[in-house]
C-alpha cells in the first residue's frame, strides 16, 4: 500500500493528502510526453516532510502581494525526494479574492528556478477547511470539499469573491525536475482585477532531490538564492 506522507507544510494543521493512482492524469490535456511521469504513485520515502520557516522576502516593487489575492502562502519551504521520472505536485498556494470582481489569472511561473519545469497549473475550488496537500506524482484527491471535478487551467481562470459555499481556491502546480537537484524560490502569479494588474509572489521554496533523500539540514545547506 502507498505510505502516508510524513508531514505537511507550512504547518501541521493540514489534514488532506494526495492519493495517487498509477496511470492517472490531471486531465486529457496533458501531452503524451508526460505519460511516463504520470505512471507514478506514492513509494516508500516519497516525501520527507522537512519544514523550515524562512525570512519574509522584500520586494522593490510595491505591486507585489498588494492585490486582492493576497500573498498566497506563509513563508516556508519543503524538501522532497522523487524517483527518476516522477513529478511533484504542490497544492498549498492559497487564493482568496477580497476584491469586488473576478480576479483573472494571466500567468503562472516559478521564481529563481533551477533544473525545474512547471508542467501544469490548475485552480481548484475548496469548500472544506483543509487544502490539497503536496507530494510525489499527479494527484487525485478524493476528500469531500476539494472540488476536483471543477478544476480549471490556471491561466485564464477567474477567481470570484467568496460565494456559493466556496471558502477559497488552491493553486495546484505540477513540477518536473530536469536534474538530480531541482530548486525554486517560490511561485509567481500574475492576474487582473477591476482593470488593474497585480503580481503575487509566494515566499515558499522547493528543494527536490531525484534518487536521493533530503538531508536533515537542507534549509542551511541549500539556502535562498
Amino acid at each position: 500500500m502507498p505510505p502516508s506522507p510524513t508531514q505537511w507544510v507550512p504547518n501541521n494543521t493540514i489534514s488532506a493528502a494526495f492519493r495517487v493512482r498509477p496511470a492517472t492524469t490531471l486531465d486529457g490535456s496533458l501531452s503524451a510526453a508526460t505519460d511516463a511521469a504520470v505512471r507514478t504513485a506514492w513509494r516508500a520515502g516519497a516525501l520527507l516532510g522537512a519544514v523550515a520557516l524562512l525570512a519574509v522576502s522584500c520586494s522593490a516593487s510595491p505591486a507585489v502581494d498588494t492585490g486582492p489575492l493576497g500573498k498566497g502562502s506563509d513563508p516556508g519551504g519543503i524538501c522532497g525526494f522523487l524517483h527518476p521520472g516522477e513529478v511533484f505536485s504542490y497544492g498549498e498556494t492559497f487564493l482568496q479574492n477580497t476584491g469586488g470582481s473576478d480576479a483573472v489569472i494571466t500567468k503562472v511561473d516559478l521564481v529563481h528556478v533551477r533544473n525545474l519545469r512547471l508542467l501544469a497549473s490548475y485552480v481548484v475550488p475548496i469548500k472544506a477547511n483543509w487544502d490539497m496537500g503536496a507530494g510525489g506524482g499527479f494527484p487525485l484527491p478524493p476528500e469531500p470539499g476539494i472540488e476536483w471535478s471543477q478544476r480549471a487551467i490556471a491561466v485564464g481562470a477567474a477567481i470570484p469573491p467568496p460565494a456559493h459555499g466556496v471558502r477559497h481556491y488552491d493553486l495546484l502546480t505540477v513540477l518536473k525536475p530536469t536534474g538530480p537537484l531541482a530548486r525554486a524560490e517560490g511561485i509567481d502569479v500574475f492576474y487582473q482585477e477591476a482593470g488593474t494588474r497585480y503580481h503575487m509572489q509566494t515566499d515558499y521554496r522547493f528543494v527536490l532531490f531525484v534518487g536521493k533523500q533530503c538531508p536533515d539540514n537542507w534549509p542551511l545547506k541549500y539556502p535562498d538564492d
